[in-house]
Formats: C-alpha cells, sequence, structure tokens
C-alpha cells in the first residue's frame, strides 16, 4: 500500500512476548487497513516515546506495564513534547484506578487484551477524528 499523506501513524510499545500471537494478528491488520501506516512495535515505554516525537507518530498504543516506565509518565511526556499523539492504553479488565489515572495522563482511549485487531482499528480511528 502507498503512504499517504493522511495516513494515520501507529507505533505500538509492548514488550511482553506472551502476546507474540495478538502482535502478529494487530501487525498484519494494521498493515492491511487502509489509511494505516504501522511503525511495528518497540519494547520500552522510552525508545516508544522517542520514536513517537522522531517518526510523528498520531498513534501510540501502550501496554499498562512497560518495562522501563509507566503509561503515566509516557502520557504526560507525549502531552508536553508531543501534543498531537494520541496515546491509547492496552489493559485487561477494567480497573477504576487504572482509568481514572489514565485520564489525568492523557490517555486517550482504551483497548482490551485479548486484542481484537479490528476494535483496535476501530479505537486508532476513533481517537484520530475526535
Amino acid at each position: 500500500m502507498a503512504e499517504d499523506k493522511n495516513d494515520i501513524h501507529v507505533l505500538a510499545i509492548i514488550d511482553d512476548h506472551a502476546w507474540d500471537t495478538a502482535r502478529k494478528r494487530l501487525s498484519e491488520s494494521m498493515q492491511d487497513a487502509e489509511g494505516i501506516r504501522f511503525h511495528g512495535f518497540v519494547a520500552s515505554g522510552l525508545e516508544g516515546t522517542k520514536q513517537a516525537q522522531e517518526q510523528h507518530i498520531d498513534v501510540l498504543l501502550v501496554d499498562v506495564n512497560p518495562t522501563d516506565t509507566d503509561f503515566i509518565a509516557i502520557g504526560k511526556h507525549l502531552k508536553r513534547a508531543h501534543p498531537a499523539c494520541k496515546v491509547v492504553l492496552l489493559r485487561s479488565g477494567n480497573n477504576a484506578t487504572i482509568t481514572r489515572k489514565a485520564k489525568k495522563a492523557n490517555i486517550k482511549a482504551f483497548i482490551q487484551k485479548p486484542i481484537d485487531p479490528q476494535d483496535a482499528l476501530a479505537v486508532i480511528r476513533n481517537v484520530i477524528h475526535e
């Protein structure tokens, strides 16, 4: 698929190798999705925030527990350093404390684990157009 200047640029921070099947399904669905340019996966929050800024990422998918930082720090950092980037949290369950912290940390939406690729694409498109 040829890149379009209006493509949504997406990067994911997922360091858990137990997610290999979900990573593969998510990657395949995003590669095939019209209007999405998937930049792949990184294993750390620090690398993800760096790439989000350098590559002008529109949507950063963040696992709830990245290894080297936390989703709160990522959300707050990007709000200052790259405010156009929308942060979406990948989580299990519906923990009210995490939801409260996420909203204060500039998290724009949630994707439930296990990830359904079509639901993930819908969430990505929704946060871009809000």
